[in-house]
């Protein structure tokens, strides 16, 4: 099994006509598209400016759907949304999320309408989109925050059946995956002191444009509660809670898809009752019900098989929780699914562990004194909305060629690319030269491999032909083989070569049968280095000579290093790094033979070679 990495990457190469890409133009589209969609949106958005190509591959709807499902899968780019609340205008703060949960110090964030009024979040973001909007429902944008662009939702006027009656207005906003469509679904509820009627509109994104559908299925029950609570959005309907008139204490939970257009009904996990509050929540795409007991403490009910039955997620109880004061719903699962993200009281966050039940709060610098908050995706969905910030005004240095990158970027760029395209790609410029050959960055590249799965081969060599020929096969991630290539060898005489033990930081040695021509070789970047043979003192020059040979690599000193084992005379060891070879202590048993190893290498663990004596 081989670990492609750029080890070796000094020693000789073997001839090769194909081209060397030594502009960005030369990149091969697939290849571009694939390391562009390892970057963070904001960066993305700067790179648009890059040149035509780079601007086209961004725009694309498929690198979009690409980048967001990288996104999703590796959990990268997620980012907290924070709204302040009771500011004269709601602020908006944003905090990403590293690798370890935690959170950086917030920063203020423009938002769109910019008029000065109290903006909330209506719902979850999707896709890395929030809808936005005023008290009243009369301004409402869809926004990306992470690429601070936004799209305004005409609202066309409600046909009020009677002038005088009160108006109630609820806004839900979802994803319609069949259409690949933003959809948002408008209730309107006309009342004097009791129902009168009610009046359904759903609008599109694709068609910008609202439609007439079909009235509420129940009209024994109100939406006067979802008035200041958005509806929730999840497996592709949007939710919501609806009392019954006659029982303030009975929900049901109404749903609406958006492909379909058709309601369904569930029932609550339980009932409310004078000292409960139920709230509907979305937790990793699941539909939950928190219900908040203002003398116990917190229950939470999710979902998981959209329409399937009700489990108890997580019990806070008020005696066991000092921190619980109040209502506390859940935002998010950490990466491991063990804990969840808490909002406690408009003031602070929780990680609460599920299986412990225990939760300890998480101190983010920089948070106001009360807010909301949203976990977003990090996405480039709404890229040709309208800027929340004019670019072309901002100060910020934008990106026109690969030299304008910052070093930090383009070395974790070229990290996660196959070892292959490194090699071509040391002749782009004198800087991509200096990091790919740099230590650090061979060191990191080999690490990345190793922990990801990446770039590993399985290396075969034929058996019974009169020299012995390599093949090489690559791994796809369902752990299947692509067909057997074959590949150029070092060490050209016309003889049977063996690998000798296993591969090392992706480099394996190979020599032939009489241990006379020894190489070091990564076939995943085809760089070899000979290594040269001391002669032997052979004490009794008549005696016969069998010679074994170990490879392995010194982690101390970063070194790979060979043992030569000569029976009947002495030991000898070879330093890659020195390029030298010096004598060692002899074996410490002579009662035992290496004659086994003639034919079988050494073989290398944990910093040791280890023989069959």
């Amino acid at each position: 099994m081989i670990r492609w990495n750029p080890f070796l990457i000094s020693p000789d190469y073997c001839c090769s006509s194909e081209k060397k890409p030594t502009s960005m133009s030369d990149f091969p589209p697939e290849l571009l598209f694939d390391i562009l969609s390892r970057l963070p949106p904001k960066d993305l958005i700067r790179f648009l400016s890059v040149s035509k190509a780079w601007n086209a591959i961004i725009r694309h709807h498929h690198f979009i759907k690409a980048h967001l499902q990288r996104s999703i899968q590796t959990n990268s780019f997620r980012t907290i949304l924070v709204r302040s609340i009771g500011s004269p205008s709601s602020d908006y703060f944003s905090s990403a999320v590293n690798g370890s949960e935690t959170f950086r110090t917030v920063v203020k964030i423009e938002r769109p309408l910019k008029s000065p009024e109290r903006y909330q979040i209506l719902g979850c973001s999707i896709h890395g989109v929030v809808c936005i909007c005023n008290s009243l429902r009369t301004n409402v944008a869809l926004w990306n925050p992470s690429i601070q662009k936004f799209k305004m939702i005409p609202l066309q006027a409600i046909e009020q059946q009677q002038p005088s009656s009160d108006l109630h207005t609820s806004l839900g906003f979802g994803y319609d995956s069949v259409y690949d469509d933003f959809k948002h679904l408008r209730i309107a509820e006309l009342s004097k002191g009791v129902f009168v009627s009610s009046e359904v509109s759903i609008y599109s994104l694709i068609l910008n444009s609202w439609k007439r559908i079909k009235n509420l299925p129940r009209n024994d029950f109100s939406t006067l509660n979802v008035y200041d609570t958005a509806l929730e959005f999840s497996n592709g309907a949007l939710c919501w809670l609806m009392p019954n008139r006659l029982d303030m204490y009975r929900f049901i939970i109404l749903t609406f898809d958006l492909a379909t257009e058709k309601y369904r009904e569930f029932d609550t996990p339980v009932d409310e009752d004078y000292s409960t509050v139920m709230e509907l929540e979305v937790l990793g795409g699941s539909l939950c019900v928190s219900v908040h007991d203002w003398d116990t403490g917190n229950d939470v009910w999710i979902m998981k098989d959209f329409g399937g039955p009700w489990t108890l997620l997580y019990s806070i109880k008020k005696e066991t929780m000092t921190w619980l004061l109040n209502y506390c719903p859940p935002l998010v699962f950490a990466k491991n699914g063990e804990m969840a993200l808490l909002k406690k009281d408009e003031e602070a966050f929780v990680w609460f562990d599920l299986k412990g039940k225990i939760g300890y709060q998480d101190n983010i610098c920089g948070l106001p004194l009360r807010f909301d908050a949203k976990i977003c995706e990090g996405s480039l969905c709404l890229i040709d909305g309208d800027p929340v910030i004019d670019y072309c005004c901002s100060s910020e240095k934008k990106p026109t060629s690969m030299s304008d990158f910052p070093p930090e970027l383009l070395f974790d760029i070229l990290s996660r690319l196959p070892p292959k395209d490194l090699i071509r790609f040391l002749c782009v410029s004198k800087a991509w030269n200096a990091i790919i050959h740099h230590h650090h960055f061979i060191k990191a590249h080999l690490q990345r491999s190793i922990q990801t799965n990446s770039f590993r081969t399985i290396l075969v060599r034929s058996i019974g032909s009169p020299s012995s020929d390599f093949f090489s096969s690559a791994f796809d991630g369902s752990e299947t083989f692509w067909t057997p290539v074959k590949i150029e060898r070092p060490l050209k005489s016309p003889e049977r070569y063996q690998i000798l033990g296993c591969s090392i930081h992706g480099v394996v040695c190979i020599c032939n049968r009489l241990r006379t021509n020894i190489a070091l070789w990564n076939p995943s970047i085809q760089k070899f280095k000979t290594i040269p043979l001391p002669a032997i003192e052979q004490q009794q020059p008549s005696s016969a000579l069998h010679i074994s040979l170990g490879f392995g690599y010194d982690s101390v000193s970063d070194d790979f290093k060979l043992l030569r084992i000569a029976e009947l005379v002495k030991v000898k060891e070879s330093f890659l790094k020195l390029n030298s070879w010096k004598r060692i202590k002899n074996l410490p048993r002579n009662d035992f033979s290496t004659l086994n190893v003639y034919d079988t290498a050494l073989v290398f663990s944990n910093g040791a070679v280890l023989a069959n004596a």
